[in-house]
């Protein structure tokens, strides 16, 4: 059944893709470390291909890199940052789907293990991680240059 659901949004995705090309081509993008005693959470979502990637997204026309951090953590996984503990770790640009999209990753060391409340019909998966056990060559390059950079 959950491939089935993943199938069907993954083909609603497949559909949409050349008005959300348009949107992400000029909308800027935020991610979010959020590291907990030496473990960093990352995320599946039903359009990463089985990868593992930081939580976070495009930005919404007024907001800037810390609110749309702000705003993705609390839409994706149920949490509410501080926008004072986001520490700013990398930035670049991201290429994709023919596209280049400025991005900021901001790292935030939480001191208790939130309950994650995982968005439905978006995030199907998300896993603790130590620094070792992270196979960087198969994480996206800017994931793995701020998990290189982080302090964990």
């Amino acid at each position: 059944m959950k491939n089935l659901y993943i199938g069907a949004w993954r083909l609603f995705y497949f559909l949409s893709l050349p008005a959300t090309r348009l949107k992400i081509r000029s909308s800027h993008r935020a991610y979010v470390l959020l590291i907990h005693q030496g473990e960093a959470l990352l995320i599946r979502d039903l359009f990463s291909d089985h990868q593992w990637k930081l939580p976070g997204g495009g930005a919404h026309d007024s907001e800037g890199y810390e609110q749309a951090a702000w705003r993705e953590t609390r839409e994706e996984l149920g949490l509410e940052l501080e926008l004072t503990n986001l520490k700013p770790l990398a930035k670049g640009i991201w290429h994709s789907h023919k596209y280049n999209c400025p991005y900021q990753i901001f790292q935030v060391k939480l001191k208790d293990r939130p309950h994650l409340r995982l968005r439905k019909g978006e995030i199907y998966a998300a896993d603790w991680f130590n620094k070792a056990a992270l196979k960087v060559e198969k994480l996206a390059p800017e994931i793995a240059q701020a998990i290189a950079l982080a302090d964990f």
